[in-house]
C-alpha cells in the first residue's frame, strides 16, 4: 500500500486546523457573547436569592399561607401559580419568582426556564427537604444543575 501524497496530508492537516481553529473561536464568541453572559445573569440572580433573602421570613409566610396553624384560615390549595396570581399573597411574590408551585409536602419558588430551572423549596415547619444547599431550617435553594454562587455576585 502506497502512502499518501504530501499534498493530501498537507490538506488534512489545514483542515483538522481550521476546523479546531473554528471551534474555538465559537467557543470564545459563545462565552462572551452569548451564554457567558447570560450565566453571569443567572449566577447572580441565584446569589441574589441565596445571599439577599430573609429565608426564615420567607418560610414562616410560605407555611402560613400553606399549613396554616389556625384552622379558620384557608389554606393556599395545591397547584401552579404563575407570576402576579393575586390567590398568593403578596409576600410571596416578593423574590419576583416566574412560578410558585405549592405542593403537598413543599412550596417551591421557581426561577429560569427550560434550560436551567432553579428556585427556593420550602418544606413544612420540622421536615428537613431536599435540595442542592440548605439555606435555613427546611428552606433549601435547587438548580437543575446541582451547582450555586459561592459569593455574591456584584
Amino acid at each position: 500500500m502506497e502512502e499518501p501524497s504530501t499534498p493530501k496530508k498537507y490538506k488534512v492537516v489545514c483542515l483538522v486546523a481550521v476546523v479546531l481553529l473554528g471551534m474555538a473561536l465559537l467557543y470564545i464568541a459563545h462565552r462572551e457573547l452569548g451564554m457567558g453572559r447570560i450565566g453571569r445573569v443567572i449566577d447572580a440572580k441565584q446569589a441574589s436569592l441565596i445571599y439577599r433573602i430573609d429565608h426564615g421570613a420567607l418560610a414562616s409566610c410560605a407555611r402560613a399561607s400553606v399549613w396554616p396553624a389556625d384552622t379558620a384560615v384557608d389554606p393556599l390549595a395545591v397547584g401552579l401559580y404563575n407570576k402576579g396570581d393575586a390567590r398568593v399573597p403578596d409576600a410571596l411574590w416578593i423574590a419576583k419568582a416566574s412560578r410558585i408551585l405549592v405542593a403537598e409536602d413543599r412550596v417551591r419558588m421557581e426561577y429560569g426556564g427550560a434550560l436551567l430551572h432553579y428556585g427556593i423549596a420550602i418544606f413544612p415547619k420540622g421536615q428537613i427537604g431536599e435540595g442542592t444547599r440548605m439555606l435555613a431550617d427546611g428552606v433549601w435553594f435547587y438548580s437543575d444543575n446541582g451547582r450555586y454562587p459561592e459569593a455574591l455576585v456584584e
